[in-house]
């Protein structure tokens, strides 16, 4: 039997699609943080000094909520028609670089 990592499930059930579940782990927590992100990351500020605070906040959040919906579309790959798969697929790789690079910002 697989080891309970959080209470609602084994490791097991997760492995068996880690892509998919990791995918919609990660999906759902961006989707929260950009309803509810209180600051923006200092590097996202001095990369677009042009936009005043709240035009910063609200590009910060549409940028994090654009990513969640692209992890959260990858976890309904099986139900993706095979002309988007190749697409699902790369979105999902470059939102997963995207937190790599912003992983130390990615805080509420």
């Amino acid at each position: 039997m697989g080891r309970r990592v959080d209470g609602h499930g084994d490791v097991r059930s997760d492995t068996a699609f880690l892509d998919i579940s990791l995918c919609l782990w990660l999906g759902e927590r961006l989707s929260y943080l950009a309803k509810h992100a209180r600051k923006v990351p200092v590097p996202f500020t001095d990369n677009n000094p042009h936009l005043t605070a709240e035009q910063r906040d609200m590009a910060w959040r549409a940028v994090l909520a654009t990513h969640a919906d692209i992890l959260i579309e990858y976890g309904d790959l099986p139900n993706v028609g095979s002309d988007k798969i190749v697409e699902v697929v790369r979105n999902a790789q470059d939102t997963l670089r995207f937190v790599a690079d912003w992983l130390p910002f990615l805080w509420d």
